[in-house]
């Protein structure tokens, strides 16, 4: 009788401590408040490769990146800022870049031959396209190499804030 009731003072006990462990789990589980950084406007520094009727648009390991601050913004005091970024060997004959509002009004668009050498390219925003941006603005810009006229929202780009 006195081994019975030592089994149950037992099982009683370690339903009590496991009553108050799970009840205390939830205050240990609580979220913590997180406030994460200020990384400003996210963008696509890298692009990526897509197929196309010709093969693969882009070729080798590298990748089609464009030179700017990790933000993905850039400031200029130039009324015609120069904008850079690597195409790496590639199908593409040319690129198209595009200068849009922040609200994605077009504001200037143009073809751009392509050497079919890989590097870096230089893009300097052109006085007719500057004109029509305002002083202090945010504008959003636009580079893809023309893999697949037949569907080019399966080109390759790149995109940044000026």
């Amino acid at each position: 009788m006195n081994h019975l009731l030592r089994k149950e003072s037992i099982r009683a006990g370690l339903a009590v401590l496991l009553g108050v462990a799970i009840a205390g789990a939830p205050l240990m589980a609580m979220a913590q408040q997180y406030t994460p950084p200020r990384r400003g406007i996210p963008g696509r520094r890298e692009g990526a490769g897509t197929r196309s009727p010709n093969g693969r648009c882009i070729q080798g390991q590298k990748p089609f990146t464009v030179f700017n601050p990790t933000a993905n913004a850039t400031s200029s005091t130039s009324k015609t800022p120069t904008l850079f970024w690597y195409v790496p060997a590639t199908i593409a004959k040319t690129g198209e870049f595009r200068l849009l509002s922040i609200t994605d009004q077009e504001i200037y668009t143009t073809t751009v031959p392509l050497n079919g050498v890989p590097g870096v390219v230089s893009f300097q925003i052109p006085d007719e396209a500057a004109a029509r941006m305002e002083p202090g603005k945010d504008y959003r810009w636009q580079f893809s190499l023309n893999c697949d006229p037949g569907d080019p929202s399966k080109n390759p780009f790149l995109e940044g804030i000026l």
